[in-house]
């Protein structure tokens, strides 16, 4: 029998940052538009960021407290089948009673659910396939299976040719800022890149010629036309990398550092080091690499070869193969 009801177990907190939260709302909306007639459901904390996002589109929402357990009866009672998005699940969670009735699809970014007998594991880390080896029912494991909103498979359509000058930086930390770098990289990429539009995406007013914008919904108004990417660590090197936009990271935790040097390392990413003790000059000398055109241009040849651009329509299949929907 089908669910009529999918459950996604996931936070968005100062903590956990907005990433878990919106590859979950980003799967969400892709299956609801093959199932239009599945309910979505949400269990979380949730600030108010992602409270208004679940509001707009209509789906479920449950709240909990910021430390309230990732696995709980609530999972069972909710529906049959659950997406959970947590770094703060552990190896023995998967074993817990909780779970046994569930088909359960998780994502997974650092191989916690190895040895979890699930019904699909994801993770789309560059070097998944290398890194990690899981025992679910089925995988999607690897840039091919990144998972991008609506918004961004349209702005991934669009892609245009890499231009000579950069005309428009876009900055993005993240849900957090643990650092305070954000002011300093959106300085050093107006500084580097003197004639370009510098918009620093939920960012303060600095003056200076940066442009600070709300977050919205969706980064890929902020993405159009851009020519470079800063990015904080998180999700939004792969959201750039699957738009082939040649795209710069800070690393916020060492478990970012390990990804974005893993991106690095395949030239999909040039990594700018640790937010807690980079500096503006190594900022501007890693942002100057990326001025002329050729290397952006080797930045795109990489992405394009990373990131297929079918590869959500094949993890939604897999997903809903996985569930039953």
């Amino acid at each position: 029998m089908k669910p009529s009801s999918l459950l996604f177990r996931c936070d968005a907190t100062p903590a956990t940052g907005l990433g878990h939260f919106a590859r979950c709302r980003d799967l969400a909306r892709l299956l609801k538009k093959e199932c239009p007639s599945l309910t979505m459901r949400f269990l979380g904390c949730f600030n108010s960021y992602a409270k208004e996002e679940l509001d707009v589109l209509g789906f479920d929402r449950f709240d909990v407290e910021e430390d309230a357990p990732v696995v709980s009866p609530l999972l069972a009672e909710l529906g049959s089948a659950c997406v959970l998005d947590s770094y703060r699940l552990t190896a023995s969670d998967y074993e817990r009673a909780e779970l046994k009735p569930l088909r359960i699809v998780a994502f997974d970014d650092f191989g916690v659910a190895a040895e979890a007998r699930i019904a699909l594991v994801l993770n789309a880390r560059v070097a998944a396939q290398e890194r990690f080896s899981y025992r679910a029912e089925a995988q999607a494991l690897g840039t091919e299976f990144f998972l991008a909103s609506p918004e961004i498979l349209a702005l991934r359509a669009r892609a245009r040719a890499i231009r000579e000058s950069v005309r428009k930086v876009t900055v993005f930390i993240g849900g957090e800022d643990l650092y305070d770098r954000g002011a300093v990289l959106a300085r050093s990429a107006r500084e580097v890149c003197e004639s370009a539009e510098v918009i620093w995406v939920g960012g303060r007013p600095i003056g200076g010629g940066v442009i600070a914008q709300p977050l919205g919904p969706s980064l890929a108004d902020a993405l159009e036309e851009s020519d470079l990417v800063l990015a904080g660590g998180g999700r939004l090197k792969y959201e750039a990398g699957f738009c082939l936009l040649p795209v710069a990271s800070i690393s916020q935790t060492p478990l970012q550092a390990e990804d974005t040097r893993d991106l690095a390392e395949r030239g999909l990413c040039v990594d700018l080091g640790a937010a807690s003790s980079i500096s503006a000059a190594t900022l501007r000398a890693g942002l100057e690499a990326l001025r002329g055109p050729e290397a952006r241009q080797a930045l795109r040849a990489a992405q394009v070869r990373a990131f297929p651009e079918h590869g959500p329509k094949r993890l939604v299949a897999l997903v809903r193969r996985a569930l039953g929907l």
